[in-house]
Order: C-alpha cells, then sequence, then structure tokens
C-alpha cells in the first residue's frame, strides 16, 4: 500500500512538473533562422497565403530563442499602408534594448517570429530598430491578427 501511495506521490509531482512547463512556455519567440540544417536548428513550416496560392516554406530556425513575450509590453492589431491586418508589438524597455542589439548584430539575416510554436514570418533584418516598437506582417486575416495579438498579450500579463 506504501509503494502505491509512493507512486501516486510520485506521478502527481511529475504532472506538476509538466503542467508547469507548459504553462511556462514562451508564447512569442524571436530566433534566428539557420542557412543550413544543424544540430541547433529545427526545421519550422511558414505558410504564406495569397488571394490566389498557398505556398509553404520549411525553414531552419534556430532553437536558442533571443526575445520572448517578457520583452514585451504589448500586441494590438493594425493595418499596413495596403489596409492589410498586422500585428503591432510594442516592447518594454528591457525589450527595447533587446530588440536593438538584435537587429544591429544580425543585419541582412531572417528574424523568425513563432507564436504559440508555429513559425509566422521570418523577414530579413534590413536596419537596426531602435525605437521599441516592431510590426509582424503576413497575410493574416482580421481574426487571424486578432487572435494572435490577443494569445501575445495573455502570455505578456502571466
Amino acid at each position: 500500500m506504501k509503494t502505491i501511495i509512493a507512486l501516486i506521490a510520485s506521478c502527481l509531482v511529475a504532472a506538476t512538473a509538466v503542467a508547469a512547463d507548459i504553462e511556462s512556455a514562451p508564447v512569442f519567440q524571436m530566433r534566428l533562422v539557420a542557412e543550413t540544417p544543424s544540430a541547433t536548428a529545427e526545421p519550422m513550416v511558414v505558410v504564406l497565403k495569397s488571394s490566389d496560392r498557398t505556398i509553404t516554406n520549411t525553414l531552419n530556425v534556430e532553437k536558442a530563442v533571443l526575445i520572448d513575450q517578457k520583452a514585451l509590453k504589448s500586441a494590438s492589431v493594425g493595418k499596413d499602408s495596403f489596409g492589410h491586418p498586422v500585428i503591432d508589438i510594442a516592447f518594454n524597455e528591457k525589450g527595447k534594448e533587446q530588440f536593438a542589439v538584435v537587429t544591429q548584430q544580425n543585419l541582412h539575416k531572417r528574424l523568425a517570429i513563432v507564436i504559440d510554436g508555429h513559425l509566422i514570418s521570418a523577414p530579413v533584418i534590413q536596419s537596426s530598430i531602435t525605437g521599441g516598437k516592431a510590426q509582424i506582417s503576413g497575410s493574416f486575416s482580421k481574426e487571424e491578427a486578432t487572435d494572435l495579438a490577443n494569445k501575445i498579450n495573455a502570455s505578456v500579463k502571466k
């Protein structure tokens, strides 16, 4: 009987640890895209949609997280210059500094934006961004952009 109780107790402890890991898993991540497959990268698929077709592309995304939701202040839905939905990101003070360093040190490299374990976008860093704001564009519907912004905001509040 003591063995069964000890076994149940250890299972409960293990289940609690797994649940804590799931809750603490970053919802928002920025990671570099590797040029070639490697042990430090994982293949991730990004889906690009347009009005007439859908393109899937597999990228090798580094496992090392450069920035996560702890660096964010908020996310909101906006529109790009063509009126398409985008996600506007505002960084907190620490995140503003982190993002500036990441963009300065990785010019002309692709920065993967991963939300909820899915590769959303991987733009090329064209210049250093020091203003504390960023915009995630893609082929989002208004509902998709709202859902992603809500997930990011919920993770920022944890």
